[in-house]
């Protein structure tokens, strides 16, 4: 059974196709790639999975449930989480109550206790607090625990966000450009975030036009032109793809790539 699978999703605002019979599978576990020139669509089919857009036509299924058209906090409870492209984080708090705040939902004290700060309240709140710190540890960035998220470089702002939507508990994973503005320090740290989540077992999708992370971490790379899709395969053939080349490198491009083959 796929992670997540698309039969002939598209979308259309006004007269504008943005997405157009989009039709893909994610197996579990899988580090799943999604590339295009600007402008494909790639964003605009992550906001049809996770339920910020309705699909104009198909249908979008999470581990076999056909889960179209639900709202963010229903994919959530189906184990879906999501991350932007820029960080949308909560500048004013700790990084750790920014993780914190991922773990909402698994919460079960209720509000009475809350306002009074009963005593099951307070154990709950120790026990997510010590749940984030650990999370944090693990994605490398325990010495931002206790910090303000406003005073975090901007490297470790993107991974905050990944780790916050990580303590959601998910079993799919949405990143959106995660190595967008990051230098190659930074971009090496966020592989490294990468890895040791798909080690969990969380099936993880990306956008990202840093082709060294794209090609190194990936397992299945699909490539989206104009809304459609162009290609689906190992990373090695979709690189090696004349109309991949195409895209990316201009219409001339393409017989280049045919004559250093040849």
């Amino acid at each position: 059974m796929s992670a997540l699978r698309l039969e002939q999703v598209s979308k259309s605002f006004g007269g504008v196709t943005a997405v157009a019979e989009v039709s893909f599978a994610v197996a579990p576990r899988q580090i799943f790639a999604l590339i295009g020139p600007n402008g494909a669509g790639k964003t605009t089919l992550f906001n049809l999975i996770s339920g910020v857009y309705r699909p104009s036509a198909g249908r979008v299924f999470l581990s076999g449930e056909d889960v179209t058209g639900q709202p963010p906090h229903l994919l959530a409870r189906h184990g879906l989480a999501r991350t932007f492209q820029t960080p949308q984080v909560f500048l004013n708090m700790s990084a750790v109550e920014n993780v914190m705040v991922g773990a909402h939902r698994h919460l079960r004290s209720g509000l009475l206790p809350a306002i009074a700060r009963l005593g099951r309240f307070r154990a709950a709140e120790k026990a997510c607090r010590a749940d984030a710190a650990a999370l944090m540890e693990r994605l490398g960035l325990g010495r931002y625990r206790d910090a303000e998220a406003g005073s975090l470089p901007y490297g470790a702002l993107k991974r905050l966000e990944v780790a916050r939507a990580m303590a959601s508990k998910p079993r799919l994973l949405l990143l959106d450009e995660p190595a967008a503005g990051l230098n190659a320090g930074e971009a090496e740290e966020m592989v490294g975030v990468l890895r040791a989540i798909a080690e969990t077992g969380v099936t993880v999708v990306l956008i990202e036009h840093n082709m060294r992370m794209v090609m190194g971490i990936s397992e299945r790379v699909l490539v989206l032109v104009s809304g459609r899709v162009l290609v689906e395969g190992a990373p090695a053939d979709v690189q090696r793809h004349p109309e991949v080349v195409a895209a990316y490198l201009g219409a001339e491009a393409a017989p280049s790539e045919e004559r250093r083959r040849a």
